[in-house]
């Protein structure tokens, strides 16, 4: 990632494990490139997307620890207060995208309903997170879309409660799934001034 030498964000998941948090989260504060400040909140933290002419704050993303098994009670708070305090604050709501890793159950209730576009070649892997810690992301409402992984042979999304839910495609060269679902990666396309926002899923070699 600092060889790509692009500004790049890091989400903790289950399989992400240090036996010292606070010396991990200090090196990724620190890595070139990284965004991650260091006032995050034992790795949830806030990027601002900013409009390249007034500078002004178009989109808020958020990065969420899920930890080994699910969001847990403390970062969910912290994104509800500082959803809250920046909507105070600003006198507006910015829009805002959540990445974590771990899927909600919602996302489950969408393969068995068959409501949803897109490739489901396993059960959703919700583990923790079920259905009621939906509700801190309609409380604010701030949150446009939700990205998750974890269940790599995935690749969904669907509308609910004006939210966008969605997969990120599985990345990389290790772990299950491939030969169910080609790896590849989710690109995201922000628009500063309609505040609307496009996803694909791209592969390598591609143009």
């Amino acid at each position: 990632l600092e060889n790509v030498q692009v500004p790049w964000a890091f989400v903790w998941g289950n399989h992400d494990f240090g036996l010292d948090t606070t010396w991990a989260n200090e090196m990724l504060v620190n890595a070139k490139h990284s965004v991650m400040p260091s006032d995050h909140a034992n790795g949830n933290y806030r990027i601002e997307i900013r409009e390249c002419d007034s500078k002004r704050v178009a989109w808020d993303i958020f990065c969420l620890n899920s930890h080994n098994w699910s969001l847990q009670p403390s970062d969910l708070d912290w994104f509800v207060t500082t959803s809250q305090s920046l909507a105070q604050t600003r006198g507006e709501l910015i829009p805002a995208i959540v990445f974590f890793h771990i899927p909600l159950k919602q996302y489950e209730w969408a393969r068995l309903e068959h409501s949803y576009t897109g490739e489901a070649c396993e059960q959703v892997g919700y583990w923790g997170n079920e259905e009621n810690i939906i509700a801190p992301f309609l409380r604010t409402n701030n949150v446009k879309a939700i990205f998750v992984g974890h269940s790599h042979a995935n690749d969904f999304h669907f509308q609910k409660h004006g939210i966008i839910f969605s997969y990120a495609r599985a990345t990389g060269y290790a772990g299950y799934g491939e030969d169910e679902l080609l790896k590849g990666a989710k690109l995201i396309i922000l628009q500063t001034t309609s505040k609307n926002l496009d996803f694909f899923t791209v592969f390598a070699g591609e143009p």
